[in-house]
Formats: C-alpha cells, structure tokens, sequence
C-alpha cells in the first residue's frame, strides 16, 4: 500500500544509503586501508621454513586455510600414521 500523503521533500530529507565502497563508507574493509597504513598485525610473515617441525607444520596449515577462503569445505589434514598404528596393522 503506497502512502499517498508523502510530499516529495519528505523524500529528499530521508538520509542515503551508503556502502562500504566510496569516500563515505560505513566500515573499513581491507580494500580501504592502504599498505602504508595498514598495522603490522594486518601483516603477517609465514614461518614456513622454520627449523622447529611443529611450528612449521602449524604455519603450514594456517597458510593452507588461508589459500582455501572462502570455500565451503575446510582442508584435510592427514594424520601421520605412528609405531603404534603400525604395530596394530601388524606391518
């Protein structure tokens, strides 16, 4: 039902609606911070080659999640098969 009583400076009083895009955004997406102004935590450095093997492995998984977003499905991270498993499979 159309509100027929409304006067067209009604209309241009109402406030526009704004979008992260353009000099009057709402909100701050990474698209608007420039790299001289982004923090150091927006920034960070992969231990990827790292000596220590949990680290590395951690650093890892975290880039391979990284790599994957947005997708629906979260990676697969196979279990390393132990002595324990081995001796219970009989090899």
């Amino acid at each position: 039902m159309s509100n027929l009583n409304r006067t067209s400076a009604e209309d241009e009083d109402k406030q526009k609606t704004t979008s992260s895009q353009g000099n009057d955004s709402q909100s701050v997406t990474p698209k608007d911070v420039s790299s001289k102004d982004a923090a150091s935590r927006d920034v960070r450095v992969r231990q990827i080659q790292s000596e220590d093997k949990n680290e590395k492995e951690e650093e890892q998984i975290d880039d391979a999640v990284e790599m994957t977003f947005p997708a629906s499905d979260p990676i697969a991270i196979p279990k390393p098969e132990t002595e324990a498993d081995k001796q219970r499979s009989g090899r």
